[in-house]
C-alpha cells in the first residue's frame, strides 16, 4: 500500500510540474511574477540576493533579454546543460515580443551554479540569445567568474556575470548595423592596397585585442608578399542581405583590392575576403581580379569548409589562422606574379587544374637530347638482352629426339565468341558553378567568384528549443 500511495504522489507531482507548463501563457516582456535570481543552494544573504535580483530585472527590461541566476546543491541525476535548459524553459523565463503559448518561445541567458558537482553551466535560448552570445562569449564569462565562484566569493561572480552581460548587450544594442555604403570618390583608390583600411573588421567582437592585432600583421604581410588583398570581416546580422551580397559589396564600396596603379574605378582590385556572419552563423569566401582565378567558386566553399570546425568550436581565432594557411597555400605558386593575363611573363603564370596549382612545365633542347640519347642506349641493351635468351633453337642429333606419339590425357572447353549490344549514354551534364571557376557581378558592376558555408554549436533541449552554452567545473 505505501509503495502504490509514493507512486501516486511521485505521479502526481510530474503531473502538477507537466500540465501547468502544457496550459501555459507566457507574457509578453518578461514574467514579472519570476524571480532573476533563484538561491536554491542560500549561497546569498537577503540584501545582496535582493540587490541582484532587482539589476537583473531591470537589464532584463531594459535590453529586452531576459538574464537569470540559479544556484542548487544537486541536480536530480540531470547533467548541468540538461537542468539549465529546462530550468529555462519549463520555469518560464525568457523574453517574448508577444504573448504566446509555445515553450519554445522566448530568448536570454541563464547562469546555473551546482554545489554539489561543483558545475558551472551558462544557456543561451533562442536564435537572439544564442547570436548575441555565441559558445564561445558563454565561455569567456565562465571563464570570468570562475576565479571567484572557486574563492566562495559568490555575489562578486553573480555581480560580474551581470557586468559582462551589460557590457556585451550594450555594445549589440549600440552597434551601428549599417551596410557599406555604396557610393565611390573618383581618384579613391591608389596603387597598391589602401593602407588606412583596417584588414581585419570585427564587427562580432570575436576576438580578443591582441589577437586581432596578430591577424591584422599576418594579413598584412600576406598582401604584401602576394601583392593580393586579403580581408576578414566579422558580423551579426547583414540586415537583408544574402552572404554573397553583403562580401562582395564590402570589398567594393569600401575600396579594398590590390591594385597596380592609381584607379577611380571601382570594379578594379585583387583579393579575396572571408566574411563570417553569426546571426545566420554563416561564411563567405569573395575573390575579385585575380583573386577569381586563384580562388574559384569551388575553392571558396572548400576555404569554408575547413574552417566550419574551429568556428563551430567557438575557436574564431584558430579558424582565421586555418583560412590564412589555406589562401597562402593557393597564393604560393604564383610568387606574386600575374603576368600572364596581360601577355607577360607567361612563364611565371601557374595553371589550375581541379583546384591544385602546379608550375608550368619548361622546354630544354639540350636536356631534350640529354635524354634521347640515354633512353636509346638503354632501350639498345634491353633488346639486346631479350634476343639472346629468345634464341633456343639447337639442331637435333637423332631423329630419336623428334616426338613418336601424341597421347590426348585432357579435355577442355573454351568459349571464343559473344555478342555484344551497345547503347550510347547521353553526354554528362555540365558542372555546377560550384564545382567550376563560376563568377558574378556584384552591385557595383565588378566581377567576383565566391563560395560560402554554415557553421555552428547549439543544442535542442528536451522542450524542442534551441540553445547555446557552455560552462565547466569551480
Amino acid at each position: 500500500m505505501k509503495r502504490f500511495l509514493s507512486l501516486l504522489t511521485a505521479l502526481l507531482l510530474c503531473a502538477a510540474l507537466v500540465i501547468p507548463a502544457l496550459g501555459a501563457t507566457y507574457p509578453a516582456g518578461i514574467d514579472e511574477a519570476l524571480p532573476r535570481v533563484d538561491d536554491g543552494a542560500s549561497l546569498l544573504m537577503s540584501v545582496p540576493r535582493e540587490a541582484l535580483d532587482a539589476r537583473a530585472r531591470e537589464l532584463s527590461l531594459q535590453y529586452r533579454f531576459d538574464l537569470v541566476i540559479v544556484t542548487r546543491r544537486g541536480l536530480g541525476g540531470k547533467t548541468p546543460m540538461d537542468y539549465a535548459d529546462d530550468c529555462f524553459n519549463d520555469g518560464g523565463y525568457g523574453w517574448r515580443d508577444e504573448e504566446s503559448d509555445n515553450i519554445r518561445s522566448g530568448y536570454g541567458m541563464l547562469l546555473l551554479i551546482d554545489m554539489q558537482g561543483r558545475d558551472i553551466w551558462i544557456s543561451t535560448k533562442g536564435d537572439e540569445g544564442r547570436a548575441i552570445f555565441p559558445d564561445s562569449r558563454v565561455n569567456r564569462i565562465y571563464e570570468a567568474i570562475r576565479p571567484q565562484m572557486s574563492s566562495g566569493d559568490y555575489s562578486g561572480a553573480f555581480t560580474r556575470f551581470l557586468d559582462e552581460a551589460e557590457a556585451r548587450l550594450e555594445d549589440y544594442r549600440g552597434r551601428d548595423n549599417t551596410t557599406a555604403e555604396r557610393t565611390t570618390i573618383e581618384g579613391l583608390y591608389p596603387a597598391g592596397i589602401d593602407e588606412s583600411l583596417s584588414r581585419v573588421v570585427d564587427d562580432a567582437l570575436l576576438l580578443k585585442p591582441d589577437e586581432a592585432e596578430a591577424l591584422e600583421a599576418a594579413l598584412r604581410s600576406l598582401i604584401a608578399k602576394y601583392r593580393m588583398d586579403a580581408v576578414v570581416v566579422t558580423r551579426e546580422g547583414l540586415e537583408g542581405q544574402s552572404a554573397m551580397d553583403y562580401a562582395d559589396d564590402f570589398f567594393d564600396y569600401k575600396g579594398y583590392g590590390w591594385r597596380e596603379e592609381p584607379s577611380g574605378d571601382i570594379t578594379t582590385g585583387s583579393g579575396v575576403l572571408l566574411l563570417v556572419e553569426m546571426e545566420q552563423e554563416q561564411t563567405w569566401v569573395s575573390g575579385k581580379g585575380y583573386g577569381m582565378d586563384v580562388f574559384p567558386d569551388g575553392v571558396c566553399v572548400q576555404l569554408c569548409d575547413a574552417i566550419e570546425p574551429e568556428l563551430t568550436d567557438g575557436q574564431y581565432y584558430a579558424a582565421f589562422l586555418t583560412w590564412l594557411d589555406g589562401i597562402e597555400g593557393l597564393l604560393a605558386p604564383y610568387g606574386g606574379v600575374y603576368g600572364s593575363h596581360s601577355g607577360e611573363n607567361d612563364n611565371d603564370y601557374y595553371n589550375y587544374d581541379d583546384y591544385d596549382y602546379r608550375p608550368s612545365v619548361y622546354f630544354s633542347t639540350p636536356v631534350f637530347v640529354l635524354f634521347l640519347v640515354v633512353g636509346l642506349i638503354t632501350a639498345l641493351a634491353v633488346v639486346s638482352s631479350m634476343k639472346k635468351k629468345l634464341n633456343t633453337i639447337r639442331q637435333a642429333a637423332a631423329a630419336h629426339s623428334y616426338q613418336q606419339r601424341f597421347d590426348l590425357t585432357e579435355r577442355q572447353d573454351i568459349f571464343l565468341y559473344s555478342t555484344t549490344t551497345s547503347t550510347k549514354l547521353p553526354d554528362d551534364p555540365p558542372p555546377s558553378s560550384g564545382s567550376s571557376s563560376g563568377g558574378h557581378i556584384s552591385s557595383s558592376g565588378s566581377s567576383h567568384s565566391g563560395g560560402g558555408g554554415s557553421f555552428g554549436g547549439g543544442h535542442t533541449s528536451s522542450s524542442g528549443s534551441s540553445h547555446g552554452g557552455g560552462g565547466g567545473k569551480f
